[in-house]
């Protein structure tokens, strides 16, 4: 009765001093160490991971940034395209081929040779 008594670093002592517990305390101590040194260097959060998760989250950075500008361009053409009536018919013309009913449009094609 007088162990449950005795505070935790005293408990943790007097089980070291123990032959039989004290040495599969000890034995179990050992077999967490091995197992979080195992985690550390083979498993999934492992050191080499994480580093090869930082160079995909470098790669995915300079894609997103390269997404923004891309998406920042589109931006400024809708803008454009909104609040200017020229533009917009440049760009009906150019991609859409628009024609308005009194003009004529010709194609000419250039022989490949």
């Amino acid at each position: 009765m007088e162990f449950f008594k005795l505070n935790f670093f005293k408990k943790i002592f007097l089980l070291f001093l123990s032959p039989n517990l004290g040495s599969a305390v000890l034995f179990l101590i050992l077999i967490l160490i091995i197992g979080l040194q195992f985690s550390f260097w083979r498993g999934p959060l492992s050191f080499s991971n994480m580093r090869k998760q930082a160079e995909q989250v470098k790669i995915l950075e300079k894609q997103n940034a390269l997404l923004q500008l891309r998406n920042q361009n589109l931006l400024t053409q809708i803008q454009g395209l909104k609040n200017n009536a020229e533009a917009t018919e440049t760009a009906a013309r150019e991609d859409l081929g628009l024609v308005k009913p009194e003009e004529i449009f010709y194609r000419f094609y250039q022989n490949k040779k």
